[in-house]
């Protein structure tokens, strides 16, 4: 339970040496072979590399594992594929360097999109915005966010709106970009994303 998806509770609430001790139990409880409860401590591991600012481990990290994620079927799997697309994109992401990681990027969200959720749509789309942005194409970023927003609207995932809308205000501008913006942030407060 100090793993996977759980662990990240301590991050939304910024104390990451929770997180990390938290790993470090269930680290030590694993067994032998890999099986989804080493999975859950990988993400886990995972999600504090990139809270700690080291996207290059977290990318490494995911990109061995990744072999053993597919021997166990997580990725035949779709909730766990979706998710574990998204934190690959993520660590692309995260501080990407040339052109290849934005690139893989977008064959991500395109994966994303084409899972046929609106969650992962909508997930797509931010993913898809977000390379947009790194390339310095706003335009097709602010689309992205519009139409993430939409997607993300539809299934209630109002944490990933709110910052959907944020980023749209910044790429937007101006008193109504800002206002948006600023209006994004009061959300992501209440619901305890900032301090």
């Amino acid at each position: 339970l100090g793993s996977g998806r759980a662990n990240l509770a301590w991050l939304v609430l910024d104390r990451p040496a929770e997180a990390h001790a938290q790993l470090a139990l269930a680290e030590r409880a694993l067994g032998g072979g890999f099986h989804l409860p080493h999975a859950s401590v990988i993400t886990a591991a995972t999600h504090l590399d990139l809270y700690g600012g080291d996207a290059a481990r977290a990318a490494r990290r995911l990109d061995e594992a990744w072999p053993a994620f597919e021997r166990l079927g997580l990725l035949r799997l779709q909730q766990p594929r979706i998710e574990l697309a998204m934190l690959r994109a993520r660590t692309l992401l995260a501080a990407p360097r040339g052109d290849a990681p934005l690139r893989t990027a977008e064959e991500i969200a395109d994966a994303l999109v084409r899972e046929g959720v609106p969650w992962a749509t909508g997930l797509g789309h931010l993913v898809r915005a977000s390379a947009a942005a790194w390339a310095g194409e706003d335009t097709r970023a602010l689309a992205a966010l519009v139409a993430a927003e939409a997607e993300l609207v539809a299934c209630e995932m109002l944490g990933f709106v709110h910052i959907a809308r944020l980023y749209a205000g910044l790429l937007e501008g101006g008193a109504g970009g800002a206002a948006r913006a600023a209006e994004a942030r009061e959300g992501l407060i209440e619901k305890g994303a900032f301090s």
